[in-house]
């Protein structure tokens, strides 16, 4: 069985909800370190992927 590994994340790192839903009065984009805008991008593609395999699930089981 393989092991699930998570990479630490820096104390100005935000998740992608809190990122997307930021003001334009907070920080630019600019600031977010290259680590958290790739880790940001990583979880919505995940939560892309999540969805469109939880779609398949339902088309499956549907009659």
């Amino acid at each position: 069985m393989a092991a699930i590994t998570s990479t630490p994340v820096g104390p100005g790192c935000r998740s992608s909800r809190s990122a997307s839903r930021r003001s334009t009065a907070g920080p630019t984009q600019s600031s977010t370190s290259p680590t958290c805008l790739s880790r940001i991008h990583e979880k919505d593609e995940l939560r892309s992927l999540n969805d469109r395999l939880a779609n398949y699930i339902q088309m499956v089981q549907e009659p």
